[in-house]
């Protein structure tokens, strides 16, 4: 029975790998979401598993990984979602939903707050801030109903946010907590608004509870070439103010690990920036699907009467792979 058990899931990776569908090559479907809290049309784009399109096994349902700046992001982790869950006979992580979500005003919807306190010179006189709250009601209240509707999703959430977006990923894991299950913030604008929202930030992981939530942090490197991160806490200069801030959120993670959140984070000292999100979020989804990842020997462990770990483990993943339907 074990034998055809490992054989089966082999076999099941392996037809899963090489399907094609119409024999066509595509990236994921283009939707349209009419938003009565925005006002306007919302355009996001949906990756489905392989196994969506084939029928030799029972309909099964699918996490969802949502991805803000979906016209940067969206193909990278939908290519690496399938890779590692799929390819080569990966069972690194389980098949999921990828929806990229567009922007139509990227700076309205990824501030929590309004501010004149603009860095860098980044943004013009009169840009819009501060519609983080209106544009999360949207995510709850019309783009995850719409995907739940239009998919079979399973309610196990992660969003993914990088930069501005990263903030927002912030904002709502603070203030909406239970919408997503996990979080991936890529070297989130920490320093928005003079750090006012990093402060709020800091009282929130004091107080609440978030327990069954999974955070995963990625710190590119934007300091200068004669300063380190021991050098960065005593720096003052503007240049290392956006690093300075995520650190210091960094730290809140780590100072209330009684508030029950499971927290990594990674520092990319040869990352800048702009090259930091395809890393993160590759060592973030290791994280968080930590439990999934086929322990090591685990064909050796069928035949070893006196090792049941690693097939308790196994059996976890099978159920979450086949009996979600």
């Amino acid at each position: 029975m074990k034998i055809f058990i490992c054989l089966f899931i082999l076999f099941a990776t392996t037809v899963r790998a090489q399907k094609v569908v119409n024999n066509q090559l595509s990236i994921g479907s283009v939707n349209q979401i009419n938003s009565k809290i925005l006002k306007e049309k919302r355009t996001v784009w949906v990756s489905l598993p392989t196994s969506y399109y084939e029928h030799q096994f029972a309909k099964a349902h699918y996490p969802v990984i949502y991805v803000l700046d979906g016209d940067a992001n969206f193909a990278t982790v939908s290519a690496m979602a399938k890779q590692l869950s799929i390819r080569n006979g990966n069972t690194e992580f389980p098949e999921v939903i990828v929806v990229g979500i567009l922007n139509t005003d990227r700076e309205l919807d990824f501030t929590p707050t309004k501010s004149d306190f603009l860095t860098y010179g980044r943004f013009p006189p009169g840009t819009k801030t501060g519609g983080g709250e209106k544009f999360t009601a949207f995510i709850e209240k019309e783009m995850i109903p719409y995907i739940d509707a239009q998919y079979p999703t399973l309610p196990f959430r992660i969003l993914i946010g990088h930069s501005l977006g990263g903030l927002a990923t912030s904002n709502v894991l603070i203030n909406h907590t239970k919408l997503f299950n996990s979080y991936i913030m890529i070297d989130p604008s920490m320093w928005w608004d003079n750090r006012k929202f990093l402060e709020h930030a800091e009282q929130k992981l004091e107080q609440k509870s978030f327990k069954d939530i999974s955070v995963f942090l990625g710190i590119a490197n934007n300091m200068r070439s004669d300063i380190d991160t021991l050098a960065l806490r005593n720096d003052t200069c503007m240049a290392t103010f956006h690093t300075r801030s995520i650190f210091l959120f960094k730290d809140a993670f780590q100072k209330n690990k009684e508030n029950g959140l499971h927290f990594n984070y990674r520092f990319y000292p040869t990352e800048p920036h702009m090259s930091a999100p395809l890393i993160t979020v590759y060592d973030g989804l290791h994280f968080i699907f930590d439990f999934y990842t086929m322990p090591s020997g685990w064909i050796a462990s069928f035949f070893n009467p006196h090792d049941h770990t690693d097939i308790a483990q196994l059996l976890l993943i099978i159920t979450w792979r086949y009996l979600s339907a």
